[in-house]
């Protein structure tokens, strides 16, 4: 499938901290998983879906009749339930794929929105509930071996490895998703003004002299008193009688 553009987006809590949604939309196909919803979420996910995969615990999930479902089938008790979904529903879009299906996206930019798993304990596993991380999700998320075949085993180091190996086609949406923004001294481009990257933290934090609101992380206020707001991860958080109430520029 060729597409000019694709968002690709993912369920972590860090979608809430920006408003990317009407820029998720605008992306010639999103593509989706499970059932992570855009109800009630449009402004920080979009609304819009080309491709959903689904795996067996959401079996049969379609939010939208226009989505195309790549449901995995894993079982013949999952293929068996698969033959009678399309037999009740047959005009429906979806499509069986078995585990071992990779799919193949070719576009010219590929945006990657919401994957990050981090350690900040005020960042929700998934946006749209407050459900902990179960079955050792958490550990497979974050950390990563490589296996006999010189394959990463675990899902945050491969996409890191993918980002980096893509000369600048793939992207992280969210700033300080890159090891070397967070820890390596390298320049974070896309951090709004105001906010720098901190080792160890997928959000960005703000620069001695401004300060940030928690739960939103596009947006730093200059203080009134740089004195007052000294920045970085413990900073306590913004009072209306801290700064001017407009965002940072520069």
């Amino acid at each position: 499938v060729v597409y000019k553009t694709c968002a690709v987006v993912g369920s972590s809590g860090l979608l809430l901290y920006y408003r990317h949604g009407a820029a998720i939309d605008e992306a010639e196909a999103v593509i989706r998983f499970n059932a992570a919803p855009t109800a009630g979420f449009e402004d920080f996910v979009g609304s819009k879906t080309t491709v959903r995969f689904v795996n067996r615990l959401h079996f049969g999930f379609q939010e939208r009749p226009t989505e195309t479902v790549l449901q995995q089938v894993t079982t013949p008790e999952s293929l068996e339930q698969f033959l009678q979904l399309k037999k009740e529903l047959p005009a429906s879009r979806f499509f069986m794929v078995s585990p071992d299906y990779h799919a193949h996206v070719v576009s010219e930019l590929i945006s990657l929105h919401g994957f990050y798993r981090g350690s900040e304990a005020h960042v929700p596993y998934h946006y749209f509930d407050t459900d902990a991380p179960i079955n050792n999700q958490k550990s497979r998320d974050m950390t990563g071996d490589v296996n006999m075949d010189c394959r990463w085993t675990q899902e945050w180091p491969l996409i890191l490895e993918l980002v980096r190996r893509s000369n600048g086609r793939m992207q992280f949406m969210e700033p300080c998703q890159m090891p070397e923004e967070q820890c390596l001294g390298h320049t974070c481009l896309s951090c709004p003004a105001g906010t720098m990257c901190q080792c160890g933290r997928g959000i960005p934090v703000p620069k001695p002299g401004f300060c940030m609101q928690s739960g939103v992380a596009d947006c730093a206020y200059e203080c009134e008193k740089s004195e007052e707001c000294p920045g970085y991860a413990n900073a306590t958080e913004c009072k209306e009688a801290d700064h001017d109430g407009d965002c940072a520029t520069y």
